[in-house]
């Protein structure tokens, strides 16, 4: 999805997935908040900035955090956004997500650019798309993580009874202290992801394979080059003639030239690769 998306969309999918919000606190983001953090992570160089927001729906506190990968697809969308608007002759907005009136984006906008996304991408889906999904995404990786459950509700902004904050009061140190570990599981374009440690083990057995092969093919031509200097022609010619007989080779040629090494080589893996195609499963 990130690698279809534009410059919006990418913003949107790598900072939705950064903090987890609802999709109407997402909606409803200030710029002057965000685009602050995203400067001074970029001047100080912190890669995982945290900060501490109030959901406006509820009024419930979260520890929230930007990526690296959130931090700098906010700052090219600022920068896109901004240089669109004054060609039009118009301001910079409050909010992260402005439509063409300097209004924040609605709801079911947001939800319908996820949508759009999913199916430029052509995911598999199983049920509706919805942008809450994204926040589950994020639940999931905290947990995988080893995040407690106290330590998940103060990451995205989920409700802790006041009886037990109470008893919480180092909650959004660990959270910030912890965050880090769960880039890996999700970082959207795969440069540090555990997927593309994979990719890079499968490149480096198909390099190794093709090593092999260019090896082998080397020593097969080796062999040949002793079997011709070694053997004279005529006991060389015999075993071919011979061999070919042993698996019902068509030896004859129209030219009336002898069958060659190469040619009964050829013959034999055509040969065996009929045989495959005839085994039935």
């Amino acid at each position: 999805m990130f690698f279809v998306g534009d410059v919006r969309s990418k913003a949107i999918l790598a900072t939705s997935i950064s903090l987890g919000f609802s999709v109407k606190d997402f909606a409803e983001l200030p710029r002057d908040l965000i685009e602050s953090l995203v400067n001074k992570a970029i001047a100080e160089k912190i890669d995982f900035i945290g900060f501490d927001y109030e959901r406006g729906k509820t009024g419930v506190s979260s520890r929230s955090h930007l990526t690296p990968e959130a931090r700098d697809s906010l700052k090219a969308w600022f920068e896109y956004n901004d240089k669109k608007r004054a060609s039009e002759g118009k301001p910079k907005t409050e909010w992260v997500w402005s439509n063409g009136n300097g209004e924040h984006l609605s709801e079911q906008a947001i939800n319908d650019i996820i949508k759009d996304l999913v199916a430029k991408a052509n995911v598999i889906t199983t049920g509706t798309v919805k942008f809450h999904l994204l926040r589950k995404f994020l639940m999931n990786a905290l947990h995988d993580c080893g995040f407690s459950d106290w330590e998940v509700k103060r990451a995205i902004g989920k409700e802790i009874p006041t009886t037990d904050s109470t008893y919480l009061q180092g909650l959004s140190r660990k959270v910030t202290e912890k965050f880090p570990t769960v880039y890996d599981y999700i970082q959207l374009n795969g440069s540090g992801s555990k997927n593309h440690l994979r990719i890079e083990e499968l490149e480096a057995k198909i390099q190794q394979l093709e090593l092999n092969q260019g090896n082998l093919a080397i020593e097969n031509a080796t062999l040949r080059r002793i079997i011709e200097y070694s053997i004279p022609k005529d006991k060389v010619q015999d075993a071919i003639q011979k061999i070919a007989k042993e698996y019902d080779v068509f030896i004859a040629k129209i030219s009336g030239e002898p069958l060659s090494l190469d040619e009964l080589i050829s013959s034999l893996q055509a040969m065996k690769q009929r045989e495959k195609k005839d085994v039935k499963p």
